[in-house]
């Protein structure tokens, strides 16, 4: 998954979540004003959904680099 995907699922239309898991974050201030800024970017999400792309997204690059890392 790369940046240019991410980028592309945060312009297309908000959709509804599958399956939802809900957290408690504490983020840096710095880390919070990033994601008000993508929310004010993208208005179609709000920074929950944000959030969620942004960790599915992340994980799936970690995925994939673990995949190509020998054991």
């Amino acid at each position: 998954m790369s940046i240019d995907s991410l980028l592309q699922d945060l312009q297309s239309p908000s959709r509804p979540a599958g399956t939802t898991n809900y957290c408690n974050l504490q983020l840096p201030i710095e880390d919070a004003a990033r994601l008000a800024a993508l929310a004010a970017l993208y208005p179609q999400h709000d920074q929950d959904t944000i959030l969620g792309l942004l960790l599915s997204h992340g994980l799936q690059q970690m995925e994939q680099l673990t995949r190509q890392q020998p054991n």
